[in-house]
């Protein structure tokens, strides 16, 4: 599980770099409904919010040392 989360966020952070975020979020929209927990919703109010980039990957890091 980890494993594989950690190499798909490291594309998603890609996709910001990229400034692709909002075409490609929806694929990683899918990735965190199938494979995430409780604190799902929260992460999606802040894709709603469209938080610039570098709160944004700061908010990441945030997320995963509260779930990992």
């Amino acid at each position: 599980m980890k494993k594989n989360f950690f190499k798909k966020t490291s594309i998603f952070l890609i996709f910001i770099e990229k400034k692709n975020f909002f075409k490609k979020t929806s694929i990683f929209l899918i990735f965190i409904e199938k494979n995430f927990f409780k604190k799902t919703s929260i992460f999606l109010i802040f894709i709603e919010k469209k938080i610039k980039k570098i709160k944004y990957i700061l908010f990441l890091i945030f997320f995963f040392n509260i779930e990992f």
